[in-house]
């Protein structure tokens, strides 16, 4: 078992995060804002426990709305804002890991800050950790290779990439997805939905979205999407003929909510799998339930932060394995947004860029600070 030193224990004592405050700065409508304070550091309080250094983590939707009181951590994670983060050990608990190591760790809250706590079977086992990542150039309209900068590369794999894996495959419950069989993935640009794109063409999945702008859409089809479909401005029934008519889609993977829903019993076929992990348009919605019904669709909506241990643990485990490969020969890789890499003194900034869904891939956060 590995223990902090006592001279390295007496410096965790405070750290530095971000954190959601209406103090100093008064914040439009009463919504906290966030900025860089002093708090209690994490200390290893059982077995399989690590303490990371953070170096990068990167900005999830869930952030935003744990900053407005609305996704509230699941009892005993951090109350910091985090899901993910990469990062070096400084200390642990767990004979796996030892202090110098460079890791991927996916978390239930506290990554916007110097150091945090994380279970060591939340934590990525991938060598070699990816260097390189894409972003996409919006002059050229195409994909430029960056790096090799591993704070970028790796901050937000954690979070997208999982959150695909299990809502297409590792899950018998949710999409449960076969070669050969269609996904519609809403917000294909998201990093959610370019990590969905990837993993799904590497599934053998025929890949449709849908995005707001053209470039969106182009961007999606370099990954892998035969087509897709811009939004603005479009009737939604549009989506019915793009899809391929009626009853031509196997699995959607929706982090949209109420905007489709009315339309997503017409294109799935029958024994079709309709994945809710996001509500972005609203909760509420008009259903024909009778659809439902008659084509035997399953409706089921997830969340991966307040899985039990074993679950993510079982996650991580398969998904490691089907992705390091991929990850080692470019197969798979990181997408960052190309004006999307902030330091965590400017995350307020970074979460108006995000809720402003001008991103093509992830938004970073360097831990600087």
């Amino acid at each position: 078992m590995q223990r902090p030193m006592a001279s390295s224990a007496r410096s965790f004592l405070k750290m530095k995060a971000s954190i959601p405050t209406l103090r100093g700065v008064k914040a439009e409508g009463g919504v906290p804002v966030m900025q860089l304070d002093t708090v209690p550091a994490p200390e290893l309080q059982h077995k399989n426990q690590v303490l990371l250094r953070v170096l990068g983590t990167a900005v999830n939707r869930a952030d935003l709305l744990q900053k407005r009181g609305r996704y509230p951590p699941p009892p005993g994670a951090s109350e910091i804002l985090g899901l993910e983060a990469y990062g070096q050990v400084e200390a642990s608990n767990d004979e796996s890991f030892r202090p110098g190591d460079h890791v991927i760790a996916l978390l239930q809250g506290g990554g916007y800050a110097n150091y945090v706590v994380a279970e060591s079977a939340t934590i990525i086992k991938m060598v070699p950790l990816p260097e390189y990542y894409l972003s996409f150039n919006l002059d050229q309209g195409k994909f430029e290779r960056k790096g090799a900068d591993a704070v970028v590369a790796c901050a937000g794999i954690a979070e997208a990439f999982l959150t695909a894996y299990q809502l297409l495959k590792f899950d018998v419950n949710l999409g449960n997805a076969a070669a050969g069989e269609t996904v519609l993935i809403h917000a294909g640009a998201s990093g959610v939905g370019l990590a969905a794109i990837q993993t799904a063409r590497e599934l053998g999945l025929k890949v449709l979205v849908t995005a707001g702008t053209e470039l969106k859409v182009r961007a999606c089809m370099e990954l892998g999407a035969l087509r897709g479909w811009m939004y603005r401005g479009r009737p939604l029934e549009d989506l019915v003929d793009f899809c391929g008519g009626s009853e031509s889609v196997d699995i959607i993977l929706d982090c949209v909510g109420s905007t489709y829903a009315p339309i997503h019993p017409r294109i799935l076929r029958k024994h079709g799998r309709w994945v809710l992990f996001g509500t972005l348009s609203g909760a509420n919605a008009n259903l024909d339930l009778s659809l439902i019904l008659r084509q035997n669709i399953r409706l089921v909506g997830t969340t991966l932060r307040s899985r039990p241990l074993a679950y993510r643990k079982a996650l991580i485990e398969e998904w490691t394995a089907f992705a390091s490969p991929r990850f080692a020969t470019s197969s798979l890789m990181p997408v960052v947004d190309s004006m999307g890499i902030f330091s965590l003194s400017e995350a307020e900034r970074a979460h108006a860029y995000v809720e402003s869904s001008g991103n093509i891939g992830k938004v970073i956060l360097r831990v600087d600070v």
